[in-house]
């Protein structure tokens, strides 16, 4: 029985090397997590708005209306929005000075015109509640300012003008009167109504309304925003990525079908003779001497075995030979033949010469580790036509009666001619790809070789990538040809 300790370990490594398997996910998870909720914190942080109220008061001579009226307040949306010009903001941050941690951000300034009247809110929003006061208050102290100064500017303008125009009518009149012209000449008169008039707009223009404003209202800073610090937020947004990157990945592996781990094997009700590393360089290895043992104990003579991968075929593999290694070490007589074409052993005469007459006994080579080997032959193209001919059969059936026990080493399942070699052959060994055979090709192997009467001794699984070479020492050739 199990304790509760071991019981904790043996489901804690299954699911390491499930999110050991999605690294990748869980960082960019992690990172998007982090990424997201601490650029919301920086954007959503506490912040604080001060809004002053300014009163403003029409102006003769509107520098912004010129035709205007002293009585009316034409543009004060243009004149509103003179509050964040190049002026007056450096006039506020030229009166706050060192009080300003920072220039001043536009974005942070907001003016508006209540509906209806003469009263401009100016808004100012900052992590301080006292910068935003001071701040708000000094954009409405510097745009009357600003104001004030435009139409003082205007009104001397106006002055100077007057002031010109009523020394010029003077002029005329004094050389008029040294002429020797009465009071009531026309010429005289109509220059005095002109002088009476522009005196009259003189003294309008000396007392007009000076005061281009007042700060009516201050209202308190108000906050606004998440009080969460950023590097908090980033922390609590990283965890929480990692979190669902562990539940996707979770997900994706219970809905998965592809064959991971040796126990998804076992689950299935396959017998897992063994696991082949890609750095094992023992030779025989475990996994063949386990399924040694399996061949030994439930393999009657003569048998002939398949050995070949489930799926993927372009995977190569020595599995046979170092099968076939570990049999001759307890003397049984075993041949392994090379129906692959394509394996890396060097081509010579073999079974593609059999299969076209050549006598079995004469063509076969005695490896030094202990088994008789038979290559594919010469003619490669040849050689998986005849998997599913009594010729074919009959050569196997020599070789086991010969040798006792006849090794195939066969094309993928995946293949026409890797499934008629496993139909030809009383027993097969799956080879399969952890992390790419999938439980679907596993289940209809299984039904294939039920098919055709074939018993699945076992399976030996590899890891994905390079499969492991074990080279064979050059082979004693029996044939004197």
């Amino acid at each position: 029985m199990m304790d509760d300790r071991e019981r904790t370990s043996a489901t804690r490594v299954p699911l390491l090397r499930s999110l050991r398997r999605h690294l990748v996910l869980l960082l960019v998870a992690t990172f998007l997590g982090a990424l997201v909720f601490g650029g919301a914190a920086s954007q959503l942080a506490t912040r604080y708005q001060s809004t002053a109220s300014v009163l403003l008061r029409p102006l003769p001579g509107n520098p912004y209306s010129p035709d205007a009226q002293g009585s009316d307040l034409t543009n004060l949306e243009t004149e509103s929005q003179l509050v964040t010009s190049t002026d007056v903001v450096g006039a506020v941050e030229e009166a706050l000075g060192d009080r300003l941690e920072s220039p001043i951000r536009l974005p942070s300034v907001v003016v508006s015109v209540a509906p209806n009247t003469q009263i401009v809110r100016i808004s100012y929003t900052d992590p301080s509640p006292e910068v935003a006061a001071e701040v708000s208050d000094q954009f409405a102290q510097s745009f009357l300012e600003f104001r004030q100064e435009r139409r003082n500017a205007k009104i001397d303008q106006q002055v100077e003008g007057l002031t010109t125009r009523i020394d010029a009518v003077n002029q005329q009149l004094t050389r008029l009167r040294k002429q020797g012209r009465s009071e009531d000449d026309a010429e005289v008169k109509s220059l005095g109504g002109q002088l009476l008039n522009l005196r009259l707009q003189l003294t309008t223009a000396q007392a007009a309304e000076t005061q281009a404003g007042e700060v009516i209202a201050q209202s308190p800073a108000r906050r606004s925003g998440i009080a969460i610090p950023p590097w908090a937020a980033t922390l609590v947004g990283a965890v929480l990525g990692l979190a669902l990157g562990v539940a996707v990945a979770l997900v994706r592996d219970r809905s998965s079908t592809t064959v991971r781990t040796l126990d998804d094997l076992e689950s299935l009700g396959v017998t897992v003779l063994g696991h082949e590393s890609p750095d094992g360089d023992q030779a025989p290895s475990d996994s063949a001497l386990m399924a040694g043992a399996v061949v030994n104990r439930r393999v009657p003579r003569p048998a002939t075995i398949t050995i070949s991968h489930l799926s993927d075929s372009s995977q190569d593999h020595d599995f046979a030979e170092d099968l076939a290694h570990a049999l001759s070490l307890g003397a049984d007589g075993v041949l392994v033949v090379d129906s692959d074409p394509w394996h890396t052993r060097p081509k010579s005469r073999g079974l593609s010469d059999v299969l076209n007459g050549r006598p079995l006994a004469r063509l076969v080579t005695k490896d030094p580790r202990g088994f008789m080997f038979l290559g594919p032959g010469r003619a490669l193209d040849e050689v998986d036509r005849w998997f599913a001919t009594k010729e074919f059969a009959a050569v196997l059936e020599e070789g086991g009666e010969e040798f006792g026990l006849v090794l195939v080493h066969g094309d993928g399942a995946d293949t026409t001619q890797g499934r008629a070699l496993v139909g030809v052959c009383d027993f097969w060994i799956p080879l399969v790809v952890l992390g790419k055979t999938s439980r679907t090709d596993l289940e209809r192997a299984m039904a294939w070789a039920a098919t055709v009467g074939t018993r699945i001794l076992g399976v030996v699984a590899f890891d994905p990538g390079r499969q492991p070479q074990r080279t064979a020492p050059d082979a004693t050739i029996f044939s004197d040809e």
